[in-house]
């Protein structure tokens, strides 16, 4: 269980149903692939310009493309999904006007996007987003948002950043010298409290120090607005 992406794949999980049986979903910034398993019912098409993370397998990728210059007609998608993106896109408002434009009138928009995190996929990381901040550019862009849920909170963090923190307490000399206390430490801070305060968040009712939040939203009949 990875803390980190745990909150996305439930929200992920919990919203697929909205896609209809045999839509035609476009996955713009698709990466691997990772979440095409809960799709299985619709026509999965994977989007991505494939430059992010140089770690990654792009290779089952349907379409390289540039989400601000999406190859496809307009109207020509059911559904569209969208995790973990906006924060690496310069223009997103751009983006999502993109999105908007290539689905259907009424089509629904998983999406999910983080308020906290470290820097990531360098130099492709410009932002993150409040719940309002989201709001109003799938809103500008052409949507009407019908959910935003916050996807964990202060225990969720802890959980993600105690290994990073105990990875930086312990240099590679101390790892070596003082193995057997590093192998604790590693243990209990790198598996065990992280598992204890993922599940124990369910508590933390409010999440304001939430990790990221998660979005459906259906695009508009009108068009969206282009100005500014």
């Amino acid at each position: 269980m990875d803390p980190g992406t745990a909150g996305i794949r439930w929200f992920v999980a919990q919203t697929a149903s909205l896609v209809p049986e045999n839509a035609l979903l476009l996955d713009a910034g698709a990466g691997e692939g990772r979440y095409r398993g809960f799709f299985s019912h619709a026509r999965y098409v994977g989007a991505d310009f494939a430059k992010g993370d140089p770690g990654w397998d792009y290779s089952q990728l349907d379409v390289v493309c540039d989400l601000l210059h999406l190859p496809f007609k307009s109207n020509c998608f059911d559904a569209a999904l969208c995790t973990q993106v906006l924060e690496h896109i310069p223009e997103p408002l751009n983006a999502l006007r993109e999105i908007a434009r290539c689905l259907k009138p009424g089509a629904v928009l998983i999406l999910t996007a983080p308020l906290t995190g470290e820097e990531h996929q360098r130099p492709y990381d410009f932002y993150r987003y409040t719940s309002f901040g989201l709001k109003y550019l799938l809103e500008k862009s052409g949507f009407r948002v019908e959910r935003l849920e916050r996807l964990g909170g202060h225990l969720h963090f802890l959980a993600v950043a105690l290994p990073r923190l105990n990875n930086f307490l312990w240099p590679k000399w101390a790892r070596v010298v003082l193995f057997p206390l590093y192998a604790l430490s590693k243990l209990l801070f790198g598996a065990v409290a992280p598992l204890v305060m993922f599940h124990l968040d369910r508590f933390d009712r409010e999440k304001e120090l939430a990790l990221n939040f998660g979005v459906v939203a259906r695009r508009s009949e009108e068009p969206a607005c282009t100005d500014g």
